[in-house]
């Protein structure tokens, strides 16, 4: 059999857009996947760095693919170097193991390139019982590879919310929400995003970084403002979710910037969000349960937990960093 290789992705957008269709549909029920458009955004990100979007290959045959984000996060009362896993797909089973393993390996070797990263995140389906390079190879290979979180997202059909507002209110019509961000909010925004919160550790955004979160057409924006100063916001991406083998379109929340908010105004700024979406052919919203909201704001807003649930594996080198189980933290998920 060819040995595989791991090498910097060559191949077209398309071809691989047309891969993770495939592949997700097949093995992947209920997760976000990413079609052309999304792809691209997602590649032409900041935080993508081109020697990391990487194919795995058995001769000329593409078999794998990984896109890693680099990132920034804070953890207890420092900053430290992030690399999230996204986009990880196989076609064959091994080699899955020999993507994790050689990516794995590829951060070890790390301390040559100019920003070293302490963390490895990677989020995975649950379902998955027998991967043996994060049950076995992970541990006895990096004694800080652990399982830091296992939740069910919370899921909610636009225009079908069953849920009473618990403060007794039909309408929100006198909250300022609007559907985009302005350019001159963006310094707004970053500072919500970046304000100490009390989480285990959650991402840092750059300006820059972030203003790629908000000017495409597959993202989605929904902010309130008090004196035409934005106060809190919720931002996500738009793609397709397979359910019992049909795409449908869906809206994963990935930024909910809340904390300053009344209960209130978080429901009507949620439920802007359901119906600005549903407007646009939405068919679902998903919300990831990482532990940086009040679950009961989704469940006054008819939100409810899907049956899939997604494991959060982290990867540190250095003693001392111990991420716990049960960690709650606010890292963009894709």
């Amino acid at each position: 059999m060819t040995a595989l290789k791991i090498l910097p992705y060559r191949g077209s957008i398309k071809a691989l857009a047309q891969m993770i269709y495939r592949e997700w549909k097949a093995d992947h029920e209920g997760f976000i996947y990413l079609p052309e458009a999304q792809l691209k955004w997602l590649l032409k990100s900041p935080q993508v760095d081109r020697k990391w979007t990487l194919g795995c290959y058995r001769g000329k045959d593409l078999v794998g693919f990984v896109v890693v984000l680099k990132k920034k996060i804070r953890y207890r009362d420092g900053t430290f170097g992030l690399m999230k896993l996204c986009s990880l797909l196989t076609v064959k089973r091994t080699a899955r193991k020999h993507m994790v393993h050689l990516t794995m390996l590829e951060y070890a070797a790390g301390r040559k390139q100019k920003h070293r990263r302490e963390f490895t995140l990677n989020y995975l389906d649950a379902r998955i019982k027998n991967d043996s390079i994060l049950q076995v190879y992970l541990p006895h290979r990096y004694p800080y590879a652990r399982v830091i979180r296992e939740f069910h997202s919370w899921v909610c059909v636009p225009g079908r919310e069953t849920a009473e507002d618990p403060g007794g209110a039909d309408s929100y019509s006198e909250l300022d929400i609007t559907d985009h961000i302005k350019p001159q909010d963006l310094m707004a925004c970053i500072r919500l995003l970046n304000k100490k919160k009390n989480l285990d550790f959650q991402e840092i955004w750059s300006k820059k970084n972030f203003a790629h979160q908000l000017y495409r057409s597959c993202r989605f924006t929904y902010a309130l403002r008090r004196a035409g100063r934005v106060i809190g916001f919720l931002n996500g991406l738009k793609a397709p979710v397979f359910l019992r083998g049909r795409s449908v379109l869906s809206g994963l929340v990935s930024h909910a910037e809340l904390d300053s908010l009344q209960p209130s105004q978080r429901r009507g700024l949620v439920k802007a969000m359901l119906r600005g979406l549903s407007s646009q052919g939405v068919k679902q919203v998903i919300v990831p349960d990482t532990g940086s909201t009040d679950p009961r704001l989704w469940k006054d807003c008819g939100f409810h937990h899907a049956f899939s649930s997604v494991k959060v594996y982290a990867v540190s080198e250095r003693r001392g960093i111990g991420l716990k189980p049960g960690s709650r933290f606010n890292v963009e998920m894709l």
